[in-house]
């Protein structure tokens, strides 16, 4: 019997699968519901799909509301903040019904005016090799499984840079000029580059032909 993984090669290698491989990503309440269901939350092991995701976690600004408030943007107290930079607000209890995962998108970086402010913000390094430790041996475990590894590059570069910025915000940058969207797109352009080649490929995430 094939693998996932032999089957995922012979799809890419368009030498006819034996059948369609798939994935199954879901939301929080739907794990959820699976996990009553099955006593399970991971779907590759309650369905036996055939992608594991993993991947090198190259952040984006480093800091908390107060840093990333310094240039005038207004963040709540209750704002939750992640490791991209990314800020969100949970709606009040009950207030989304089972669709509890549900937030309110803020943008930090909406009132910044120059690219100087920009540049004086705490970017990480986007050739610290820490960002993609312990993947090789993680890879290797999920080939051993005979799972595809897969690295996810979906909202990489024009999502991130309007999700921290604001689209409304992001567009008129572009309109007038003033090299805010330019260094914003730039610079997670190159952060999608590096997390795709050193935090992937070079590591060993299945691609075609391989």
């Amino acid at each position: 019997m094939l693998t996932s993984r032999e089957n995922f090669t012979l799809m890419m290698r368009r030498e006819g699968p034996r059948y369609l491989p798939f994935d199954l990503p879901v939301t929080p309440p739907i794990v959820d519901l699976i996990e009553q269901k099955t006593g399970m939350r991971d779907m590759v092991k309650a369905f036996d799909t055939d992608f594991v995701g993993c991947g090198a976690r190259f952040r984006a600004i480093r800091g908390d509301g107060a840093l990333l408030t310094r240039f005038g943007s207004q963040l709540p107290e209750n704002v939750e903040i992640d490791e991209l930079g990314l800020a969100n607000v949970p709606p009040p209890i009950g207030s989304t019904g089972k669709a509890y995962h549900l937030r309110e998108m803020l943008h930090p970086l909406s009132a910044i005016e120059e690219v100087k402010q920009l540049e004086q913000l705490p970017w990480p390094d986007l050739d610290n090799p820490a960002a993609g430790e312990g993947l090789a041996e993680r890879i290797a475990e999920i080939r051993k499984a005979g799972k595809v590894a897969i690295s996810s590059m979906e909202c990489t570069v024009f999502e991130l840079a309007w999700y921290l910025r604001g689209m409304d915000n992001l567009f008129g940058d572009l309109l007038e000029g003033n090299g805010i969207a330019d260094w914003l797109l730039d610079w997670f352009t190159e952060r999608s580059v590096r997390r795709a080649d050193r935090g992937g490929l070079r590591r060993g995430c299945d691609r075609p032909g391989r």
